[in-house]
């Protein structure tokens, strides 16, 4: 199922309050000096969904860098950049 008309923000949201966890997501971002400026988070290292940011143990991701994000193999999420 793809959301969108959803932020990546509500669509965490959405599979975590659907699923009961994120386990089965993985969110692509946008990672200033990571190779191809690209870096993926598996949804067992979310710790928080917050207002502004996606936070982990080691770094918060903030919503606007998130491109994609995907459960299991499906595309759910993917930003538009016009």
């Amino acid at each position: 199922m793809y959301f969108a008309q959803l932020n990546a923000r509500e669509v965490l949201n959405r599979v975590k309050y659907t699923a009961g966890n994120l386990n089965n997501v993985r969110v692509e971002y946008i990672s200033r000096g990571s190779p191809d400026n690209r870096g993926v988070l598996r949804g067992e290292e979310i710790l928080r969904i917050g207002h502004s940011f996606v936070e982990t143990a080691h770094k918060s991701i903030p919503y606007h860098r998130i491109t994609a994000i995907y459960r299991d193999s499906e595309c759910i999420f993917r930003r538009i950049r016009t």
